[in-house]
């Protein structure tokens, strides 16, 4: 059942405000930890990977856990949208997108890779999240994940270059279309609105026809589009396996955080960054 546009911006912001708040509480008891000191141990992992995921909250994607068979350890890894609003150059208001992971038994040898995150080339409108809300009738913005995984794992493992992709392109699915755009400078691409196949108009059903004709026999999980209307690839049905392992070395969909410039953050690397945001 769709919401309506003004609830769905409402609900949105109110996400967006929850997140703030859970993120400062964090910080400080983080802080709290760091002067107190802590001891390392399976159930501190598990404590520190608890509080990772409750930063992200409602806007956290997708979590999967990996035990290892012959002892105690896990590694996990997660992606999420990252429930902050920033300023991009001739775009407007983006979140970006994160993929993160965390190994315990790398955690308890004091491994700095123990928990790593890699930033995207992937954002997401203003605009965009709250046509999800409002088209897909999600009230909970971690169900979008359902959606816009089988593009980002695409992109990821194969490694596409964003030299294959159009300045506008869409990516058709049975029941929907997902809009993205070229951002300026390489900077990767912005999901910008959605598109319901059951509403779309004449004019729209023509330009997508064949796509949705190739849609039909079930060997495919999208279909990429230009913006004139031709067929670009054919997506077969992810394997939805771990990113991490699949991930090609060099990848440019996926970048470690530190260095990693942020568009919305007036060309900052994350590093300068974390001053900024007092992350700790």
């Amino acid at each position: 059942m769709m919401i309506g546009e003004s609830e769905a911006k409402a609900l949105l912001k109110g996400k967006l405000r929850i997140a703030q708040v859970t993120c400062d509480d964090i910080l400080l008891r983080k802080q709290n930890k760091i002067e107190n000191g802590y001891n390392k141990s399976l159930k501190v992992a598990d404590k520190i990977f608890e509080e990772t995921l409750e930063w992200y909250g409602d806007f956290l994607l997708s979590c999967r856990k990996f035990k290892r068979s012959s002892s105690k350890h896990w590694r996990s890894e997660y992606f999420a949208i990252e429930p902050e609003l920033g300023p991009a150059k001739n775009v407007g208001n983006v979140c970006g997108f994160v993929f993160g992971t965390f190994d315990s038994r790398k955690f308890l040898k004091g491994e700095p890779s123990a928990g790593s995150k890699l930033q995207s080339h992937f954002y997401f409108h203003e605009h965009f999240l709250t046509r999800c809300i409002q088209r897909f009738g999600e009230r909970s913005m971690s169900n979008i994940g359902w959606y816009i995984y089988p593009i980002i794992e695409w992109l990821v493992t194969e490694n596409i270059p964003l030299s294959k992709l159009c300045e506008s392109n869409y990516f058709v699915f049975d029941e929907f279309v997902l809009v993205a755009k070229k951002l300026e400078g390489s900077e990767g691409i912005v999901f910008i609105t959605i598109l319901i196949s059951e509403f779309m108009t004449d004019n729209q059903r023509t330009f997508f026809f064949n796509a949705a004709s190739s849609l039909k026999y079930g060997q495919y999980e999208f279909i990429l589009v230009n913006d004139v209307g031709d067929i670009v690839y054919r997506v077969p049905f992810g394997k939805g396996n771990s990113l991490l392992e699949l991930r090609k070395e060099g990848s440019y969909w996926l970048e470690d955080i530190r260095n990693k410039r942020d568009i919305r953050w007036d060309k900052k690397t994350f590093s300068e960054l974390v001053e900024i945001r007092r992350f700790i």
